[in-house]
């Protein structure tokens, strides 16, 4: 179990980290970013951040799905051999 949940963390670090993840958005976010960065704004870290927060919810239920699943099947695993 342990070891499960220290391979899910370390794969969410790793793709949370990914330099490029900082970097996604539309083509419409993007355009107001990059005119907003050219006069000087900072609403590009904001909006990176945000859409970052907003990815980590899904792998957050995913991993929560995932530890649940796995704990339930080694119950009837073991009220099978009893």
């Amino acid at each position: 179990m342990k070891k499960t949940v220290i391979w899910i963390t370390t794969l969410l670090i790793i793709c949370l980290s990914y330099s490029e993840a900082l970097a996604q958005g539309c083509s419409m976010c993007k355009a107001v970013v990059e005119s907003n960065i050219q006069g000087g704004g900072e609403e590009a870290s904001g909006l990176n951040s945000g859409i970052l927060y907003i990815l980590l919810f899904p792998y957050i239920l995913f991993t929560l799905f995932v530890v649940y699943w796995r704990k339930h099947q080694k119950e009837l695993k073991e009220d099978q051999t009893i």
